[in-house]
């Protein structure tokens, strides 16, 4: 599921980065990373009915352990930039 999700061409555009990683330990264990342009871009996907339908999969096939919004400062060749940034994590049950 997470394979087919990842290579949907249905990332919103100010979605500049999305990473799934897999626990090496425990293989059910997933943690999501997207990476942000803008927090209203973000939150308006966090609102949206595809956000919603993802944590309904999540709920169906295992359990959402949390879900955690940062916000970052990168500095690049001297320019400082924000990005918001989401992560969550589920574990299957």
């Amino acid at each position: 599921m997470c394979k087919s999700w990842l290579a949907s061409n249905q990332v919103p555009q100010a979605c500049s980065e999305r990473r799934v990683y897999e626990d090496v330990i425990s293989p059910t264990c997933l943690l999501l990373v997207e990476e942000w342009s803008n927090e209203e871009a973000m939150r308006s996907y966090l609102s949206s009915e595809r956000f919603r339908a993802l944590l309904g999969a999540v709920k169906v096939l295992g359990n959402l352990v949390d879900l955690r919004v940062f916000e970052t400062e990168v500095l690049e060749g001297g320019t400082l930039t924000n990005t918001s940034r989401t992560k969550q994590q589920k574990e299957n049950g």
